[in-house]
């Protein structure tokens, strides 16, 4: 069974280099550009791994809710 991975980073540079390197590798890595984004899709998916860029993470308790 393939490992799944969850990144959130808006940088498309970024992002493609550790989509390149998770997928020679082996694992099935999806990408989201906001860390909303993440919580909409985690609620229904678990991944195995979740990495996010720090700079995309809310500031506060209320911007997280």
């Amino acid at each position: 069974m393939t490992s799944i991975i969850y990144l959130v980073e808006s940088e498309q540079k970024h992002a493609q280099t550790i989509v390149n390197t998770a997928i020679q590798n082996g694992f099935e890595i999806y990408m989201f550009k906001k860390f909303s984004d993440l919580l909409a899709d985690v609620k229904k998916h678990r991944p195995n791994a979740v990495f996010i860029n720090e700079t995309l993470l809310p500031e506060s308790y209320d911007e997280f809710l």
